[in-house]
Parts: structure tokens; C-alpha cells; sequence
């Protein structure tokens, strides 16, 4: 089904196939620029593809959960409140190589990528800025490489992704300064994990957490020259 005349749409909800749209394999909206609230696409079984190749922005939330989705395409998006690919079991690849930033302060609003059985890539280049960064819980990603990402202004998590090899954030600078977390920066119980490469990681508000990294060595891999102050607010770069 295409969309040919959409520009802005207030609301976008894709939920439960019913006798009308259980046959959709494809939705498009080839002229889709803003959605002015939010997207929710979840408990949907026979859709496959959404495509907008010409979305910019969602001023809400973005919510893909439990669908058969095997490809979200929305190459120019570029900020939404907030981010949650959850409980995706055909999807592949998660591709949003502009989206640069998370526009919520809350604690609750971020971007949190959970219980993708499928999900092999995660492709956030430009990532910039984002309220929380969760990843969790997604069998076969191996790699996190985000080198856009410089602040987390509440928290950084990675856990339970048993074949991660791999973090790479080499512009993170400071994560939790909000002051809302006593733990703002938190890696654990990834199986496979041996790299971890922070290294202009300056400034954590207030504790750092990674523990049942079976393969991490703490010792080797995690940056000496990095600096870490409990409960202040002192710019410690260098």
C-alpha cells in the first residue's frame, strides 16, 4: 500500500492484523517528511517492509514492537523523543544512519533496542545525543560501533547480548550528568565481549559498572587515562 500524497500525519498506528490489512506486505509513503506526534507498530504480523524515504522527524515517541518487520527503511530521519525496537523477531538490520538525537530530557525517554532475536546490525552513525542508550538482550549483534555519540545524559547500558564482540564509541565524552542515576555507565553479562574502546570517555556521573564479561579483561582493555569523579559536577578533560 502507498501513501502517495502524505507530507504530515499526526499519528502513525500500524497494530494487530485484521481482515483488512493482514495481507499488506509493504507500506510506503514516499512523501512523508514529519509525523507531529508518534509511530506505534507492534503486535502486527504480516507486515514486512515500511518505507519513508523522506521522514525527518517525530516529535514523540517511536515504538516497533513485536512485529514481523524484516526491514524499517527511514533513511533521513533525524530525531524523534524517543526510540524503542523491542521483541522484533525477523529483523535483520536496524537502519538509521542519520538519526542524530533523542529530543526528550526524561529519564523514562531514549533509545532502547531489546529482544531482537534477528537483529545482526545496528546502524546509528550519527548518533550524536540521547537521553539513555539501552542494548540489550539481542542474541546475535556483534558489533556496537556508534561514532557519532558523544553524550548519554542519563545512562549507557550494554548487557546480555551473547555474541557481542565488540563496543566502539570512540567520541563518548561524558555520560549521566543529569545526576538521576547513581550508575550512569553499565556493561555486563555479555558472553562474548573482549573490546571495549571509550577512549575519550572523561567525565561519569556517578559509577561505572562492568561485571560477567566472561572474555573482558578489565585490567587490559578498559582506558587508564580515563578520569572518574563520584557525585560533582568537575570538567576533568584533560
Amino acid at each position: 500500500i502507498t501513501f502517495k500524497r502524505i507530507e504530515k500525519i499526526r499519528n502513525f498506528y500500524w497494530r494487530s492484523s485484521n481482515i483488512v490489512s493482514r495481507n499488506i506486505k509493504k507500506a510506503n509513503f514516499p512523501r512523508l517528511d514529519t509525523i507531529t506526534s508518534r509511530v506505534d507498530i507492534e503486535n502486527d504480523y504480516s507486515i514486512k517492509t515500511i518505507y519513508a524515504p523522506e521522514l525527518r522527524k517525530i516529535n514523540n515517541q517511536f515504538h516497533i514492537q513485536s512485529t514481523s518487520l524484516q526491514e524499517l527503511l527511514f533513511p533521513k530521519l533525524k530525531e524523534a523523543a524517543e526510540v524503542i525496537i523491542y521483541n522484533n523477531n525477523s529483523l535483520d538490520t536496524l537502519n538509521l544512519s542519520e538519526f542524530k538525537r533523542t529530543t526528550s530530557t526524561s529519564i523514562y525517554d531514549g533509545i532502547d533496542i531489546n529482544g531482537n532475536a534477528s537483529l545482526n546490525n545496528i546502524v546509528l552513525t550519527s548518533l550524536n545525543n540521547s537521553s539513555y542508550l539501552k542494548i540489550y538482550n539481542n542474541d546475535l549483534v556483534r558489533i556496537i560501533k556508534l561514532d557519532s555519540l558523544v553524550n548519554t545524559n542519563h545512562y549507557f547500558r550494554v548487557s546480555n547480548n551473547i555474541s557481542l564482540h565488540k563496543i566502539k564509541t570512540p567520541l563518548l565524552f561524558e555520560t549521566g550528568n543529569s545526576g538521576n542515576r547513581s550508575t550512569s555507565f553499565t556493561i555486563y553479562e555479555n558472553d562474548s565481549l573482549s573490546i571495549i574502546e571509550v577512549n575519550n570517555l572523561r567525565k561519569v556521573y556517578d559509577q561505572i559498572y562492568i561485571r560477567d564479561n566472561a572474555m573482558f579483561d578489565v585490567s587490559n582493555n578498559f582506558p587508564c587515562e580515563m578520569y572518574v569523579f563520584n557525585n560533582d559536577s568537575f570538567d576533568c578533560s584533560p
